[in-house]
């Protein structure tokens, strides 16, 4: 399964795509920002990237 940590910043909340080559592949890198600012509530964030990625774990991972 795959693993998506949210992790905060003071500019806002980036997804880390745990261990995601094709990810990596795409991007060049596996932590990403996501469209929310930092005044964005965690519980909206994990709803929406839950959503967003039904088939992956997400939890909220250490701040960058």
């Amino acid at each position: 399964m795959k693993r998506i940590e949210i992790r905060s910043h003071r500019d806002g909340w980036f997804a880390d795509f745990c261990h995601d080559e094709e990810i990596r592949k795409l991007f060049g890198a596996t932590i990403l920002p996501t469209p929310f600012t930092a005044r964005a509530p965690i519980e909206r964030v994990l709803a929406e990237i839950r959503r967003l990625n039904p088939g992956a774990a997400v939890s909220i991972g250490t701040p960058l």
